[in-house]
């Protein structure tokens, strides 16, 4: 029985120190978008998935897609001279946002922290052109471009989803910018 425990506490305590710990502090959208560690903050149009990984290509039939291709709709916040983009997917424990979900025709308003090289386990390489987004705060919000709605944990500090109309959300969004800035 003591062995159980022990191989169970050791089992926690090791999946415990691979996972993400963001902790409490998972800042809204507006909040995190507007940190130093945001560089760019634009609205995005989901193009295709890429950069496929497969653990065994022998054995597996699954692929998970490790980026996908964005065209760049909109700039909110600093400067990017590509029309088209990729944002890499992470892990999981690595605190990045996985990209497996996002579908083609889909857009996002997106806070990416300043891209940088990175070398993947899967041997994928992110250069220093690529963005990721994190996953310790709200990050990214959705758009619907037919209701031209804007829906996520925009304003708020709790984790209730709003829904706003994308002009209300622009003139929030440079209100608190422009707040940020003056300090």
């Amino acid at each position: 029985m003591r062995k159980i425990l022990l191989i169970i506490l050791l089992l926690t305590i090791y999946f415990n120190g691979m996972s993400c710990s963001c902790a409490d502090k998972l800042p809204n959208f507006v909040k995190a978008s507007n940190d130093n560690y945001v560089d760019l903050v634009v609205m995005v149009k989901i193009l295709s998935h890429e950069n496929y990984y497969v653990r065994e290509p022998k054995l597996d039939t699954f692929r998970l897609p490790m980026s996908v291709k964005v065209e760049v709709i909109k700039i909110y916040k600093g400067q990017e001279v590509n029309k088209e983009i990729k944002i890499f997917s992470g892990t999981g424990y690595d605190c990045i946002e996985p990209v497996h979900h996002f579908k083609p025709g889909e857009y996002y308003i997106v806070a990416f922290p300043k891209p940088e090289r990175i070398e993947r386990e899967s041997g994928i390489v992110q250069t220093d052109k690529d963005y990721f987004i994190p996953s310790c705060g709200e990050y990214i919000i959705k758009y619907d471009p037919r209701t031209d709605i804007v829906k996520g944990r925009i304003k708020d500090n709790n984790k209730k989803i709003r829904s706003i109309r994308l002009v209300d959300f622009e003139a929030f969004f440079a209100k608190y910018s422009d707040k940020r800035r003056r300090k």
